[in-house]
């Protein structure tokens, strides 16, 4: 029987390969998401899915991200918010952001690790 050992430390941000292909921005951009607990994750999806973050974009964006590489020497933030391909960004980022965390949650899940 083997044994396995798993090291776990404390992250504050992970980062999130974001790629974009529209008729005005192309390429890819990487999110440092910050890193939150399955309570903190799932309170804020069911808030976002509420609309609690209606006109409210920056404030989520802040709270997800730490900031984003591939907009030159700034954190990324204000070309996401309203650079002239944020109306395709900043959806980009919110959507990867989901996407890789809550398919880590699913897959994690006991109900897909039983056999």
């Amino acid at each position: 029987m083997s044994v396995s050992t798993i090291k776990i430390t404390e992250a504050k941000t992970h980062p999130i390969r974001v790629d974009i292909q529209t008729s005005v921005a192309s390429g890819y951009f990487t999110g440092h998401a910050r890193v939150m607990s399955k309570v903190a994750f799932n309170a804020l999806l069911e808030e976002v899915k509420d609309g609690g973050y209606e006109d409210r974009e920056e404030e989520l964006l802040r709270q997800l991200y730490d900031r984003f590489d591939g907009f030159g020497d700034t954190d990324g933030f204000a070309e996401l918010l309203t650079g002239t391909a944020s109306a395709y960004l900043f959806p980009a980022a919110i959507s990867a952001y989901f996407e890789q965390f809550g398919e880590a949650r699913r897959g994690n899940s006991g109900k897909r690790r039983s056999r």
